[in-house]
């Protein structure tokens, strides 16, 4: 089982992106350093990821968030010096 340590940013609430039911986008960091990224799940049908030289394994999924997300979690970790 995977353990949640904190969440470097603000609350969905916090940023207006939860709509108090399913819509609840978030960053998520865990115990081991890594991150786990709560949002919309993309088809690959849906994006060429080729552009970039990006490819999709089996067990890899293109999740899509707020970009207010990602640059909150980006503060708070600054915010706490790791990184």
């Amino acid at each position: 089982m995977i353990t949640l340590k904190n969440r470097p940013g603000l609350t969905p609430r916090e940023l207006n992106e939860s709509d108090m039911r399913n819509h609840c986008p978030d960053i998520l960091e865990t115990e081991e350093g890594d991150f786990i990224v709560i949002g919309k799940e993309v088809a690959a049908n849906e994006i060429d990821l080729s552009k970039f030289g990006a490819s999709l394994d089996d067990n890899e999924k293109i999740i899509l968030i707020p970009r207010i997300t990602l640059f909150s979690a980006i503060n708070g970790l600054k915010e706490n010096h790791e990184i």
